[in-house]
């Protein structure tokens, strides 16, 4: 091979390195299609299993259970031959399930509906499940009334940590900003708008970063 060749397909393998190394779910303004195995891959917008099913919605039928979560619409035996991941996305929308990954087929899957620098989905409780004695004197299961808790959750998408997003973990969160700490406080119903003041303290944060010309 020339010398001129060879420098060519160095200049070659360099852009492709570089262009796989900026690869970022934040900063990339088109989401890749396909299916994540690992939280690395759904972070550098690199999913590397070709998603060729729809994604199916999953809604309970329970009345105390009024939710909805996300699979793909693919054979058992196909997906577990796949294994377990973490995420998928159609292009557009995103899902993740990120206390423990899970079979595609399965409803384990939440979407995400702010990425950012800590991205923020949502995810529901378990039903309370107790044992309780039946008439005839045996032991049965009771569940207990009432909703079931939806818990806010953000994605530290430097270290992949999922943390339960409390009103008291977003004020931690705001200190450096006082003037939105002081409207989340005054916020009479702070706990449905956590996502909100999320991004607007995350957009505050960034402005305020970013070098002025």
């Amino acid at each position: 091979m020339s010398m001129k060749n060879t420098s060519l397909l160095c200049l070659l393998l360099l852009l492709i390195t570089t262009s796989l190394q900026a690869q970022n779910i934040l900063t990339d303004t088109v989401y890749r299609k396909g299916i994540y195995r690992t939280f690395e891959e759904f972070k550098t917008n690199s999913p590397s299993i070709e998603l060729k099913h729809s994604i199916k919605s999953n809604t309970s039928p329970m009345p105390m259970n009024d939710w909805t979560s996300y699979s793909v619409d693919i054979e058992k035996e196909e997906s577990k031959a796949t294994g377990p991941v973490y995420g998928f996305c159609n292009g557009y929308s995103i899902y993740v399930t990120c206390d423990k990954p899970a079979e595609m087929h399965r409803p384990s899957f939440e979407q995400v509906l702010y990425v950012g620098k800590y991205s923020f989905y949502q995810d529901q409780g378990t039903l309370n499940v107790h044992p309780v004695v039946t008439p005839g004197g045996g032991i049965g299961v009771g569940v207990g009334t009432g909703s079931i808790p939806i818990y806010d959750k953000i994605i530290n998408m430097d270290t992949g940590e999922v943390t339960v997003l409390t009103n008291g973990v977003l004020k931690k969160m705001m200190a450096d900003n006082p003037k939105l700490l002081s409207e989340f406080k005054k916020d009479s119903k702070k706990e449905f708008r956590r996502m909100k003041y999320l991004k607007r303290y995350l957009e505050a944060k960034a402005a305020a970063e970013t070098p002025q010309n």
